[in-house]
């Protein structure tokens, strides 16, 4: 009984060691910007990750909730853009739409959520 615990114990700390290895070297999305076009419907999303480079940590998902309502997720396999992964999207009623929330998460596993409130950004337009 004693022999299974203290495996059970090793087992535990590699398996913690692992994940905390992993959280190390995981950078999250630096800032998320958007833009409207409310003729159109068409929010374009611009994401800017903490590093350059195509295959290093890119933005590899971006997840948009339209009024707490999960609507379109996007997926990549590499960043075109230097700092920034783009992505216009279409959302039907952008102008009636109250707050959109961006959930980004980058190639190693960091996430950021940022909320905007699409009518202050139609007031500013």
């Amino acid at each position: 009984m004693g022999r299974n615990l203290w495996q059970l114990k090793v087992i535990l700390l590699l398996a913690a060691t692992f994940c905390f290895v992993l959280v190390a070297f995981s950078y999250k999305p630096r800032n998320i910007e958007i833009d409207a076009d409310f003729t159109a419907n068409k929010l374009r999303v611009k994401v800017q990750s903490q590093l350059t480079g195509s295959q290093k940590n890119y933005i590899r998902r971006i997840e948009i909730f339209v009024d707490n309502r999960k609507s379109v997720v996007k997926n990549f396999f590499f960043q075109k853009r230097g700092y920034y992964q783009t992505w216009t999207v279409e959302v039907e009623d952008l102008a009636n739409t109250a707050k959109v929330t961006i959930a980004a998460y980058g190639e190693k596993g960091g996430v950021l959520k940022k909320t905007f409130d699409i009518q202050e950004l139609k007031r500013q337009k």
